[in-house]
């Protein structure tokens, strides 16, 4: 009887792009300040933020071409052609188009005419996660040799200057994934598994478009009241949510947090982050953030963290890596991978 033989899926590359106009605290803070006599300082330190680059001001520049530039980078990385490509996912919350399919735009912009499996997909911010989980089952399932995973985010031109936490820490962004299906080795190297967990008590905190997509044409609704809605609301909680969701997923492979390497978490909020961190019992050295420098960028945050890590050589062979996220109203993902 023939044996089929165990199958991984690992990342071969990644790409990244971000736009080129920069933005610093101190540009919001003073903002607020001349607006609303609003001191948004403490506020951006919680989160963590620094420095982000905004497309806002470039309108040629928007979700789709932010994935494509950070695809074609990811490409040129891994060593393949365009040819080589069988399946696209694009992953945004602020996609360009709803039809034709992004990824199918993607498809005829980096001329992959080998990719026939494409499509969009939208899981707000935990994106890269579900967007990893659901490519490997399909790749194993398919026998689909390379895939690409391309998102884009531009939140910039949707936000609404009234509201500090989304107008000044979000930013934009591309990022992109190579995978590759192979053997799986003794070392299980690839992508591992994932959990979700959904509570959809908070679905009302944030809307995009506002008055939804029906009413997006209507010439009496203000402008402004189209923009991205967000109020405040306590997530204080997200930390025990996030360390219940990643021990229940590392348990079932026999781990620990402490025998993981590397956390990826929401670029949102370094404060919130370090908590689950603590909660965890985990040394906050072991996080990979980045949101201090390109800003919170949403389905591409982990790819930005995960691509410097790559690129300045951080990750090594053997490390384990959890990357763990929350999308709005609320769901979060984890997933564990193997370098």
């Amino acid at each position: 009887m023939l044996q089929t033989p165990q199958l991984s899926v690992t990342i071969r590359s990644t790409g990244m792009y971000h736009p080129q106009e920069r933005f610093d605290n101190s540009y919001f803070i003073d903002y607020f300040m001349t607006r609303d006599n609003n001191d948004i300082t403490r506020l951006l330190e919680h989160l963590g933020k620094e420095t982000r680059y905004l497309s806002r001001n470039n309108p040629d520049e928007n979700s789709l071409t932010m994935a494509q530039f950070a695809a074609e980078q990811a490409i040129e990385r891994s060593g393949l052609q365009p040819s080589d490509i069988e399946m696209i996912m694009f992953i945004s919350d602020t996609p360009e188009y709803t039809y034709p399919t992004n990824a199918v735009l993607l498809h005829e912009r980096l001329r992959t005419p080998n990719a026939h499996l494409v499509y969009d997909m939208n899981a707000n911010c935990i994106g890269a996660i579900s967007a990893l989980d659901q490519a490997s089952i399909m790749m194993k399932a398919k026998g689909i040799k390379y895939a690409l995973i391309a998102g884009g985010v531009s939140v910039s031109k949707a936000a609404s200057d009234k509201e500090p936490i989304m107008f000044s820490a979000f930013a934009d962004g591309g990022g992109a994934l190579i995978l590759e299906l192979g053997e799986a080795d003794a070392e299980q190297t690839g992508f591992v598994d994932a959990d979700f967990y959904t509570e959809s008590i908070i679905t009302d905190t944030a809307m995009y478009p506002n008055v939804g997509h029906s009413r997006m044409l209507d010439a009496s609704i203000p402008e402004a009241e189209k923009r991205v809605y967000h109020k405040e609301v306590d997530v204080s909680f997200f930390s025990a949510k996030w360390q219940g969701l990643i021990t229940g997923l590392l348990a079932k492979h026999g781990l620990a947090p402490g025998d993981v390497d590397h956390f990826i978490f929401s670029q949102l909020s370094l404060a919130e982050n370090l908590k689950t961190l603590n909660l965890l019992g985990v040394d906050p050295g072991k996080q990979i953030y980045v949101g201090d420098k390109y800003g919170y960028t949403g389905v591409t945050g982990p790819i930005f963290a995960l691509n410097e890590a790559m690129q300045d050589g951080r990750i090594k062979p053997g490390d384990k890596l959890v990357i763990c996220s929350v999308g709005l109203g609320y769901v979060m993902g984890a997933c564990l991978y193997r370098f």
